[in-house]
């Protein structure tokens, strides 16, 4: 059955909006320096508003990439997120630390130039998901 996240939210109105047309999953973006990005007072809003309308609200899912593990954990603690989505280069010993569950993005080049880049990627994929977390897989683009 397909899932369905709404990602970018940056107003309790359209998390509210999302949640009644049935999303599962609402995305807050906390990337510095994105056009998305929220503060952690505004997201701990839009959480407590969902709350506070739905008994079985969609999850939260937080978005990061790179940053720092205390940050990210920080953000998990006072917002209440159920998932995190880790975009950047963090490590399997990264992602076996955060205090959420995680989807962790795995960048696939636009073209393989060798059976030994499919074999990396699948290994990659592998590691991540032999340790319990979810791949979401995101084209890269300029290799």
């Amino acid at each position: 059955m397909p899932m369905i996240k709404i990602c970018g939210v940056r107003k309790a109105q359209d998390a509210l909006v999302a949640a009644e047309s049935g999303a599962d999953f609402i995305g807050l973006v906390f990337v510095p320096n994105r056009r998305r990005s929220l503060d952690l007072e505004s997201a701990a809003h839009i959480v407590e508003e969902l709350k506070v309308s739905f008994s079985t609200r969609p999850e939260i899912v937080g978005l990061f990439a790179d940053q720092s593990l205390e940050q990210v954990n920080s953000f998990v603690s006072n917002c209440k997120l159920d998932w995190v989505q880790l975009c950047g280069r963090e490590s399997l010993e990264y992602c076996d630390s955060v205090q959420a569950r995680d989807f962790k993005v795995i960048h696939v080049p636009v073209e393989s130039h060798s059976d030994q880049d499919v074999e990396v990627l699948a290994a990659t994929i592998n590691d991540y998901s032999g340790s319990g977390h979810m791949i979401t897989l995101d084209r890269q683009e300029g290799v």
